[in-house]
């Protein structure tokens, strides 16, 4: 369509296979005419086999979804092939599995989705440009970055990193990283990939919807990212330079680098060619569920989305109550009684580079798509408002034949996931609930949480907190505020080595902890203490009681302050 003349691009319109000709009334005024033209020839070029391709695939999916086609119809869910960790029960497993992963680390690349804006938070910025902790104030984008050197400089090898951007993030995010220096990584080690829109949709013929004059466009959705991957050369790249291994991270889990080693450990050991990072997950709970479904002598490994789980698992005849717990389905151990027999997702996927590049290869990258309308009546011919395709990273799974091995590995929540997502209203009505608020006060807390429990399996003592807090109507218990720099640590076996003799720290207190070669024999604080400097250190006590409190925002506050409903006052 690029080389199509404005009058050519507005006669293929009234094509039947295109159906677009609403955009071009007659009277129109030429330069609404060639702005609207310039935007077809924009999606046309960014959509895999162009427009026409769009336009087809969307039809099918939106009579499909108006006539309520059960894409899962005659498969069967049964429990995937796995792998539970959690040092708190099996340390011994935990660190023999760290060690695999340790000497695989240097082999790694990484790739972080960034395409989002924080609005779901009440945030209007790039998510990745928020700080994970108030102490600090280091922003999630610099946490992964830090974390990446870290593991490249004990590796003694480069470890690219590429972020999937987004028209809504590409320029806060280009900005975000200049600024700071792109926070000590090489600028040649980084690759920036720009995700572009896709039409928006007014109705089940696919048409296209207008806004100010102009093609309405929509984001196609994080599974954009395997295809831009393609694009870019980024995996045949790697594997050149050595690499073995992809991560791919999502934007505001700041736990996922304390699971990685054991994660990477159990796809050498298994040989996955894809990994699943996924949680205990409660039935009903919203959260998409890794399966192994079978149908005909067909097999595959896939997280199917939570709200068709119950529909799932009804339909097949697995259980006539749908989405229910082990109890009920007479199978399990008593301390997996509650949860679901299927592990839940955290979109923190690991791939093995070769079989990764072999299913790019085979596919193009272009990803199973699915469509969400939502109808105005029962009618399901109008929309409330307009549509579009979607595509998720996690469904690259159905990519593989069924020679690859699709395996995930379980950890406990707090070693692995926490979620920054939700605003403080949706947060209190979750915390009400006893549910995770997944909102930014929540995740701070956890990211506290998981440094206190990696210090007391080393040995250390630390004061639980006792009391309920709350702040905007969440409730929290605030722990000691220890932060584990990635210089000071990136595995639970190096922190064992750096934590020597008797730790004791109280609940209130301030503990960061810094650079490669510090080691701390005995420990006693309650107080505030920065320990750094590459130094060997023996009996530090520091008892002043003098810490920084949380106290509640206020509206003149900075935004990322009002959207966690507190402050550190130092």
């Amino acid at each position: 369509m690029e080389s199509l003349s404005a009058q050519e691009v507005v006669a293929l319109m009234a094509d039947p296979d295109y159906n677009q000709s609403h955009l071009f009334p007659e009277g129109q005024d030429q330069h609404t005419r060639d702005l609207l033209v310039e935007d077809l020839k924009y999606f046309d070029k960014n959509y895999p086999g162009g427009i026409k391709s769009y336009i087809s695939r969307a039809r099918k999916l939106l009579q499909d979804s108006a006539n309520s086609v059960n894409i899962f119809e005659g498969w069967t869910p049964k429990i995937p092939h796995g792998v539970s960790v959690n040092p708190e029960t099996n340390l011994d497993q935990f660190v023999a599995l760290e060690n695999e992963g340790i000497s695989e680390l240097g082999k790694c690349a990484f790739v972080l989705v960034a395409g989002g804006l924080g609005e779901r938070l009440g945030y209007s910025s790039i998510k990745v440009g928020l700080p994970v902790e108030l102490v600090t104030e280091t922003c999630f984008l610099q946490l992964y970055i830090e974390s990446i050197l870290a593991l490249q400089d004990r590796s003694g090898t480069i470890l690219p990193l590429a972020i999937m951007t987004s028209e809504d993030t590409h320029s806060r995010t280009l900005q975000l990283l200049e600024e700071h220096n792109y926070f000590g990584m090489s600028r040649d080690q980084l690759t920036l990939m720009r995700q572009e829109k896709v039409p928006a949709l007014i109705d089940n013929e696919a048409r296209f919807a207008v806004e100010h004059g102009r093609v309405s466009g929509k984001p196609h959705g994080h599974g954009d990212v395997h295809i831009l991957l393609y694009q870019y050369g980024l995996p045949q790249k790697w594997l050149s330079e050595g690499k073995k291994w992809m991560v791919i991270l999502q934007d505001t889990n700041p736990l996922v680098f304390k699971a990685l080693p054991s994660f990477l450990g159990v796809s050498k050991v298994n040989n996955y060619a894809m990994n699943f990072a996924t949680i205990p997950r409660m039935p009903k709970e919203s959260l998409g569920a890794i399966m192994t479904l079978e149908k005909e002598g067909q097999i595959q490994t896939l997280n199917v989305e939570y709200n068709i789980v119950d529909t799932l698992i009804k339909g097949s005849g697995m259980n006539a109550k749908g989405d229910v717990s082990n109890e009920e389905l007479g199978i399990g151990t008593p301390e997996s009684a509650k949860l679901s027999p299927f592990p839940g997702n955290t979109n923190t996927l690991l791939f093995s580079l070769q079989d990764y590049l072999d299913a790019l290869n085979r596919t193009g990258g272009a990803m199973t798509e699915f469509v969400n309308p939502k109808y105005a009546d029962a009618t399901k011919t109008v929309f409330k408002a307009p549509t579009r395709l979607e595509c998720l990273m996690q469904d690259f799974s159905k990519m593989y034949t069924q020679e690859s091995i699709i395996g995930f590995t379980q950890f406990e929540r707090w070693i692995s996931f926490t979620a920054v997502k939700n605003n403080l209203q949706e947060a209190a009505a979750k915390s009400a609930q006893n549910l995770d608020p997944w909102c930014a006060g929540s995740g701070e807390c956890e990211y506290f949480n998981a440094n206190i429990k990696l210090l007391r399996l080393c040995g250390a003592s630390i004061d639980d907190a006792t009391t309920d807090t709350f702040f905007a109507g969440i409730r929290y218990r605030l722990p000691a505020k220890i932060i584990i720099q990635p210089s000071f640590a990136c595995s639970f076996v190096e922190l064992r080595q750096k934590v020597k003799g008797s730790w004791s720290i109280s609940n209130r207190s301030v503990l960061v902890l810094e650079g490669k070669e510090t080691l701390i024999e005995d420990l006693k604080l309650d107080g505030s203490l920065v320990v750094g400097q590459n130094a060997h250190y023996h009996r530090i006590t520091k008892d002043d009681g003098i810490v920084p409190v949380y106290v509640p925002s206020e509206p003149r506050d900075p935004e990322y302050l009002r959207i966690r409903g507190f402050k550190l006052r130092k």
